[in-house]
């Protein structure tokens, strides 16, 4: 098992009443050296058994991805309500999402005390008050065709909590007695989004049964990370790896204008490493093409510039044969042309002055010699005259 994250708390001891509010922070540190994609979530104490009661929960995000040494803050509601007594004992689990087991870190213990709440005092009303109240209720059951006019639930009925946020969501739910083990969150990115549930599954009204789990939806907006710089050898599978894990859609674009690198080599990044990026953004990587164009140069003098550029994509197979029709350089013929596999063969027919006789026989038998196994070569050389 291993730490991919510290977890540093304030406090490991709080005494609230019952019916109080109160939050807890923690800080939560990448140290496992590359990017992450983490889960958080609290857990009982391990010698306390049972489950975390259902008004201890995580305000806002429950899934983040931390670049290597990032600290994220994580916010833990505590809304024990009214009859609450006693307390509970729990910690922060943050685990890596796809190596939950192998790789999580735990906070210390943190033990919450709850003190009963005193006894509401109950003002005790007049028959006629009483009398009042039935007859109004009656009177808006009348005007209203039988519609109750406050949005109340039976007990033991799921409450209605679209349109709230999401950690307020879920203590409600905990609440009227749904586990937090039994509440699922579906947690779409949205450019204005501000957190509340837009839906719940199943609707309010539903009983409150064994086996129910509730879904709650609630946008939010993309978090922002800051892109991190690749190594100088980088190649197009490590950049996907490294951006995809903060969530990052990345787009492989091939270059075949810079020769003399090794293909598959990462040689541009947009936006550029250091830049702030939404997660829902495009990466555009640019990678060193396995294929490079070879430029067509018959029927002219190769220079050395070019000779030297061919040969940092191509292996150049050059043969110089006597002809004094032409100028030194000249390129008699040519196999391949156009976009070829880096490191392939490159062949030429090139000129250079003749030095004593020669002759027609002479230069196609040596060519015949050099390019046997290559029938474009050969009809090329064998159609020029001399």
């Amino acid at each position: 098992m291993a730490a991919i994250v510290n977890i540093d708390q304030p406090v490991t001891g709080l005494v609230l009443d019952a019916g109080q509010k109160e939050t807890l922070s923690l800080d939560v540190v990448n140290v496992a050296g590359r990017p992450l994609q983490v889960a958080v979530a609290t857990v009982p104490e391990a010698n306390a058994g049972g489950t975390v009661p259902g008004w201890i929960t995580i305000e806002g995000e429950t899934t983040l991805k931390l670049a290597p040494s990032e600290t994220r803050k994580i916010t833990i509601g505590l809304a024990p309500p009214a009859g609450a007594a006693g307390g509970a004992a729990f910690r922060l689990k943050v685990y890596e999402v796809s190596l939950p087991e192998e790789n999580n870190s735990f906070s210390e213990v943190v033990q919450v005390t709850v003190n009963a709440a005193a006894a509401p005092v109950v003002e005790k009303k007049r028959p006629w008050a009483r009398m009042g109240a039935i007859a109004a209720v009656l009177a808006l059951l009348l005007a209203g065709g039988g519609w109750l006019a406050y949005d109340r639930l039976s007990p033991g009925a799921l409450p209605n909590v679209e349109g709230r946020p999401l950690a307020e969501a879920i203590a409600a739910l905990g609440e009227a007695g749904v586990a937090r083990s039994a509440i699922e969150e579906e947690r779409p990115i949205e450019r204005d989004a501000d957190g509340t549930v837009t839906r719940q599954t199943p609707a309010a009204g539903t009983t409150i049964e064994e086996g129910l789990v509730v879904t709650l939806t609630a946008p939010r907006p993309p978090e922002t990370v800051t892109l991190p710089r690749l190594p100088d050898d980088a190649t197009g599978a490590v950049a996907q790896e490294t951006y995809g894990a903060l969530g990052l859609t990345v787009e492989l674009v091939e270059d075949a204008a810079a020769p003399g690198q090794e293909p598959g080599l990462v040689v541009d990044v947009t936006p550029a490493p250091g830049s702030t990026v939404a997660e829902d953004e495009t990466v555009r990587v640019t990678v060193l093409s396995a294929r490079a164009t070879v430029p067509d140069v018959k029927d002219g003098v190769l220079t050395p510039a070019m000779r030297n550029e061919m040969k940092m994509s191509f292996e150049l197979v050059e043969d110089r044969v006597e002809d004094a029709n032409h100028d030194a350089g000249f390129v008699l013929a040519q196999s391949p042309v156009g976009e070829q596999p880096r490191g392939s063969q490159v062949l030429l027919v090139t000129t250079r002055k003749p030095r004593s006789g020669g002759g027609r026989f002479n230069r196609d038998l040596r060519i015949h010699e050099l390019f046997q196994g290559n029938a474009d070569i050969q009809t090329q050389m064998m159609s020029r005259p001399q």
